[in-house]
């Protein structure tokens, strides 16, 4: 079975609707994915952390900051974020034409997690309604090993 982005949103969204895991304090992604893929990805995976995530929406993200590592390869990418609020993030994106996309996704709450890894649908697209107003991939791209973590705004 695969899913798309925003069906994953969608039904992230109706879990934490649910209480069962209580308030989100962490999330961890891991996609893999060919490398047209990822920017996308990436930044549709921002929308999710924004949507779900306490201090990583609007004007909350101010008081957070990040840090952007890569593999001297080329081919894997992390981002550790913390918001002001408390939550953190662990984004990771391997860049892979052999194999199909996937994500792997831990989501923690203060009673529980939600946990999924699933193939990914291809040819992302981002409803521009929808769309950030940064491009989070090419931030990202353009902090890879700043000696300190980087505010976001």
């Amino acid at each position: 079975m695969s899913c798309s982005v925003s069906n994953l949103i969608d039904a992230i969204k109706s879990a934490l609707a649910t209480k069962q895991i209580g308030q989100p304090v962490s999330i961890r992604l891991r996609l893999v994915a060919p490398s047209d893929f990822i920017p996308v990805a990436v930044n549709e995976l921002m929308q999710l952390i924004e949507a779900i995530l306490p201090g990583f929406e609007g004007e909350d993200l101010a008081s957070g900051r990040y840090r952007v590592t890569q593999h001297s390869s080329g081919l894997q990418t992390s981002v550790m974020m913390l918001s002001g609020k408390g939550p953190s993030v662990s984004l990771t994106w391997i860049l892979s034409g052999a194999q199909p996309a996937s994500l792997k996704l831990l989501l923690i709450g203060n009673h529980g997690v939600i946990r999924l890894e699933e193939p990914l649908e291809g040819g992302w697209k981002v409803d521009s309604a929808d769309s950030s107003e940064v491009d989070w991939h090419e931030r990202f791209q353009n902090t890879i090993s700043h000696p300190q973590p980087v505010p976001f705004k």
